[in-house]
C-alpha cells in the first residue's frame, strides 16, 4: 500500500486541529500555493477538491476495525513504517531506529499539528496493521496534508490503506475541510492509486520541500 510523507513543515508545537482555510464569496476553498518550494526529488504534488463525500466503497476484511490513530501508537507506527518502506522507491531507512524517530516526530508535530479526527489506524486482534495521519502544515498556510499511509506488507493489497484514506476525507469533509494534498515520488505505483482516488497533479507548480517517500 501506500506510504507518503509530505511537505517539511517546521517543528514546534502546533496551535490546534482546526484547519486555517479560506473562502471566497460562494464559499468556495482557495489557497494561495505561490509559496511552495520545490523539491530535490522527482516529486509531484497532487491535490484532491470535494463538494461532498460518499462513504468509503467496498469492506474491510472483516477481522479490521477502525478506530483514531493516538499518541500511544507511536511505537507501533514506527514499526509499520520500518516494514512498509522496506525495498521501495523511497526506502531510506538504514535501521528501525529511523523508523521510530520519523514516528516520534509524527507526534511531535515535525510536519504540522495531527488532524486527530481523521487519523485513524486499523487494527487487527489489537495490533495496528494499517495508518493514516492527515496534518496541517504550518509552514504553507495550514495546508491539510495526507502526510502518512501506510500498510503491514503482510496485509497489503487487500484495500485496507485505501479505505483509510477514503475514510479519512470524509472525516475531513464532517469537520469543513474540503481538499486534501499529498506528495509522491514520480514513477511510484502509488501514483496509479491517487488518480483512482480523484487526487490530481497541481499544474505548474513544485512539489513542496519533501524529505521522505512514498510506497
Amino acid at each position: 500500500m501506500v506510504l507518503a510523507r509530505l511537505w517539511h513543515a517546521k517543528s514546534g508545537p502546533g496551535s490546534g486541529i482546526t484547519p486555517a482555510v479560506d473562502r471566497d464569496g460562494q464559499g468556495s476553498w482557495r489557497r494561495d500555493l505561490s509559496n511552495l518550494h520545490p523539491v530535490a526529488r522527482d516529486a509531484l504534488h497532487m491535490r484532491k477538491a470535494w463538494v461532498g463525500v460518499e462513504s468509503p466503497g467496498g469492506a474491510l476484511p472483516a477481522p479490521v476495525r477502525v478506530r483514531l490513530l493516538s499518541r500511544a501508537d507511536e511505537a507501533v507506527l514506527g514499526r509499520i513504517m520500518w516494514l512498509a518502506f522496506q525495498d521501495s522507491v523511497d526506502d531510506e531507512y538504514r535501521v528501525p531506529a529511523d523508523a521510530d524517530a520519523d514516528a516520534a516526530g509524527v507526534f511531535g508535530d515535525r510536519w504540522g499539528p495531527v488532524v486527530s479526527q481523521a487519523s485513524l489506524a486499523a487494527e487487527l486482534d489489537s495490533v495496528v496493521i494499517s495508518a493514516v495521519v492527515i496534518v496541517l502544515d504550518d509552514a504553507h498556510q495550514g495546508i491539510p496534508l495526507l502526510a502518512f499511509a501506510m500498510t503491514d506488507p503482510a496485509w497489503q493489497r487487500q484495500g485496507i490503506g485505501r479505505w483509510l484514506i477514503e475514510e479519512s476525507i470524509r472525516r475531513l469533509d464532517a469537520i469543513g475541510v474540503k481538499e486534501l494534498h499529498l506528495v509522491v515520488t514520480r514513477g511510484n505505483p502509488a501514483f496509479a492509486l491517487y488518480q483512482r482516488l480523484g487526487f490530481e497533479v497541481v499544474p505548474g507548480k513544485s512539489a513542496p520541500e519533501v524529505p521522505g517517500r512514498s510506497v
